[in-house]
């Protein structure tokens, strides 16, 4: 399961794997294209943790997609990119 929406300043991506699996994480933008790969590499069986940190995107909606062996699965986030609101005293 992946859970992470509105995101505001970084984000957890949390999953389990049953099995020593090849994991690739990717953000998409709204056409589909390749923002920036997260993760591309083997891991064990277990629980993981990948941490996003969009600092660098505009804000707006994107794709986290993530393929593990034959699962693939598609997400929406929205990163709100909103400037500190400063009060005038």
């Amino acid at each position: 399961m992946i859970t992470l929406f509105p995101i505001y300043t970084s984000a957890t991506i949390r999953f389990s794997l049953p099995e020593t699996e090849h994991v690739r994480v990717e953000v998409l933008d709204l056409l589909g294209r390749s923002v920036t790969t997260l993760f591309d590499d083997l891991l064990q069986a277990g629980e993981h943790r990948i941490g996003f940190d969009p600092q660098n995107l505009g804000g707006g909606v994107y794709y986290l997609w993530m393929e593990e062996g034959r699962f693939r699965a598609t997400r929406k986030m929205l990163y709100l990119n909103a400037a500190p609101i400063r009060i005038p005293k």
